[in-house]
């Protein structure tokens, strides 16, 4: 007897010749195509070879498929027990179920879960193809969507919860829509748990082009920990800038935070999650470019975004973050970000392409490197102020074109720069010199400000230095730093601190000596003169103290090491007794000794001597710690002229030091009484 043979296998039919589990991935592929017939009991070629105990394989098979597949596919198969060529087989009809797509339940609904029919084979569907599946078939947005991954957790949206003291259970779950009617997870919550498969991307780019990066930083996880690790990476490359007017300090940051968080929101909210690529953000010098998927939502148009008009393509996920109040209200990020630059020269770009949307952010510090035709990084902004209270920027942006027309490279130019950055000065400092290098003539110019909280490193202080001399930029900053230990460190008003100084030098070389590249003659006698400038300039900031009326100036000789030296000379001008002791004329050289006396040091107390010193003549106070006779009379004199000079003999070595201050007045009591009233 010939054996029956059936056509071969196809796109709706398959053999087994025996009972696998594998059968699941065939009907699996069946319900999410067009439907097919599964035979158990045909070879691979077509033959019936027929089943021993076929009860026992339909109750198999069934269990298999009724316990593997999900959703319940067991509504769209039958099976029955058929007799073919004298041979009882099984036959597994499949229908094209209505509740696709179906996967392989410990696989979940992923590409290695889900299978479609082609040919006569079965194979596996690609995220893009779940995806479109799921909307064909449901017609749900990308958010109400059954996530293709039910292994979810949700730690940092629980943290955000609990954080505004709001409650996360399955119920609420339900009504924010993380879970569906199903009682499935929703796409909503897949992006929202630690599972996310979106990723957001900052990239760093040197100038304004994307040929050199500086930095580059991929963010996973939830969107809420992508927002918030996002923009702390992007507000550390928001440089602050700061400017000043009057008493007050203006810090401007290069992006308007509000508009950077509020680009940020839009981005992650607004986007198109359907598309698998990520969220990009680029950072370059002169702006800050933020690229979303998904374009407007169909219906918008770009003039209708701009008047309020908000349609949102992820309705359920922007109401979580309404309800984690990080939107205040719908429809109103643009006109945010839009204000955020009203008080600038710079404006905001919205670019809507087919498929994507992006949003540039120009670099509000700019206007002042385009005013004088430089790059940003050439302009150094400083200012002072008053602590903890930034400024509108508005008036400066409006002030900068004005002022660098009046920029000028002459001594009028410099007169009325040092003029122009007074505050509660009560003069101009400025200073210049000139000397030779290299058979060139050369010169060091500086200007600065500041009469208050002046002490080392933290100052309400700045000072700016140029000179024409051709110094190597290593050189330079040296020999900055070899002058400013002994002089600007040395200075004090009133021992406090502030949180902004400055001090700058920048040299041009037109003076045309040979550059100094080396520590050599030329190099000691530029320190030299920069010692020079800013030795006057310390005893220019010290003697305007905010309500001074004397300069006090402590030389000290003969200490043990240089250490010692400088900080007998700071105690000294730092006394509050001793300068309160001179603004009332009174010599009263015990309050030295005391400020000497508790110094750290290895020197003896009992050779210093003391002599207090003016134009209008000198006296000696104190020998080997004692009293040296001398007249009250002419000590008062000495007092009375505005700078009076301090010097000490520590008797136990051969370093020395200066040190800078003033006296302490009724009016510094006054001036700082008011300051911000």
């Amino acid at each position: 007897m010939t054996k029956e043979t059936l056509a071969y296998e196809n796109i709706d039919r398959e053999f087994k010749e025996l009972y696998v589990s594998d059968i699941k991935k065939t009907v699996v592929a069946f319900a999410n195509t067009e439907g097919g017939i599964l035979y158990i009991g045909i070879n691979d070629a077509g033959e019936v070879v027929g089943l021993q105990n076929v009860d026992d394989v339909m109750q198999q098979t069934a269990n298999t498929l009724k316990d593997s597949i999900a959703p319940d596919v067991m509504p769209f198969v039958k099976i029955r027990a058929v007799t073919k060529d004298g041979k009882q087989i099984i036959e597994v009809a499949v229908q094209n179920g209505t509740s696709r797509p179906y996967y392989i339940r410990e696989k979940g609904l992923k590409p290695s879960g889900v299978y479609i029919r082609q040919g006569s084979s079965n194979q596996q569907l690609s995220d893009e193809g779940i995806r479109r599946m799921l909307i064909e078939v449901n017609g749900k947005s990308y958010e109400s969507m059954r996530s293709m991954q039910q292994e979810l957790t949700f730690t940092a949206l629980r943290k955000h919860f609990q954080q505004r003291e709001l409650k996360l259970d399955e119920a609420q779950l339900r009504t924010l829509k993380l879970i569906g009617d199903d009682g499935l997870y929703t796409n909503l919550a897949l992006l929202l748990s630690e599972q996310c498969e979106h990723s957001l991307k900052v990239a760093v780019f040197q100038g304004s082009t994307r040929a050199v990066f500086r930095d580059r930083r991929e963010f996973t996880g939830s969107l809420l920990q992508q927002l918030y690790d996002a923009y702390a990476f992007i507000d550390n490359y928001n440089k602050t800038k700061a400017t000043f007017h009057g008493l007050e300090r203006v810090d401007t940051q290069d992006y308007p935070p509000e508009a950077v968080r509020e680009v940020l929101l839009n981005c992650l909210v607004h986007r198109d999650y359907s598309f698998s690529g990520s969220t990009l953000v680029n950072i370059y010098d002169d702006r800050i470019e933020f690229i979303s998927l998904g374009g407007l939502v169909t219906g918008l148009k770009m003039e209708t975004i701009f008047i309020g008009v908000s349609q949102t393509r992820n309705p359920a996920l922007a109401a979580l973050f309404y309800r984690l109040r990080l939107i205040e209200s719908f429809g109103t990020g643009i006109e945010k970000i839009q204000q955020s630059y009203l008080d600038t020269a710079a404006r905001p770009e919205f670019i809507a392409v087919y498929g994507g949307f992006k949003v540039v952010l120009p670099n509000v510090n700019e206007v002042q490197a385009k005013e004088l035709g430089i790059s940003a990084d050439d302009v150094l902004p400083s200012s002072t102020g008053v602590i903890g209270q930034p400024m509108v920027i508005d008036p400066f942006a409006r002030g900068i074109p004005a002022a660098a027309a009046k920029l000028a490279a002459d001594a009028q130019g410099s007169t009325d720069a040092a003029t122009a950055i007074m505050t509660t000065d009560t003069h101009k400092k400025e200073y210049a010199i000139q000397f030779e290098l290299g058979g060139k003539t050369c010169t060091v110019g500086a200007i600065g400000k500041g009469s208050g909280m002046i002490a080392p490193n933290m100052a309400t202080m700045l000072a700016f230095y140029t000179t024409d001399a051709a110094v190597s930029p290593i050189l330079l900053e040296k020999a900055l730093k070899t002058v400013v230990p002994g002089t600007y460190n040395q200075m004090s008003v009133d021992l406090d601190t502030s949180t902004n100084d400055t001090l700058i030098i920048m040299a041009s070389g037109l003076a045309g000596n040979p550059e100094i590249c080396e520590e050599n003659a030329d190099y000691d006698a530029f320190v030299a003169a920069l010692t020079a400038i800013a030795e006057h300039m310390c005893a220019e900031h010290a003697g305007d103290g905010e309500g001074a009326t004397h300069l006090i100036t402590c030389e000290v000789t003969h200490a043990p090491d240089l250490k010692t030296a400088r900080a007998v000379s700071r105690s000294v001008v730092c006394s509050n007794l001793f300068k309160a002791a001179v603004f009332g004329r009174d010599a009263n050289w015990g309050r030295i000794l005391c400020a000497i006396g508790y110094t750290p040091g290895d020197f003896s107390i009992d050779k210093v001597c003391v002599w207090l010193s003016s134009k209008a003549g000198e006296v000696y106070v104190c020998e080997n710690a004692a009293y040296h006779p001398y007249s009250e009379e002419e000590a008062a004199k000495v007092l009375a002229e505005h700078d009076v000079l301090v010097k000490v003999d520590m008797g136990t070595g051969d370093a020395s030091a200066k040190a800078w201050g003033c006296d302490l007045t009724y009016d510094y009591v006054k001036i700082n009484g008011d300051y911000r009233t």
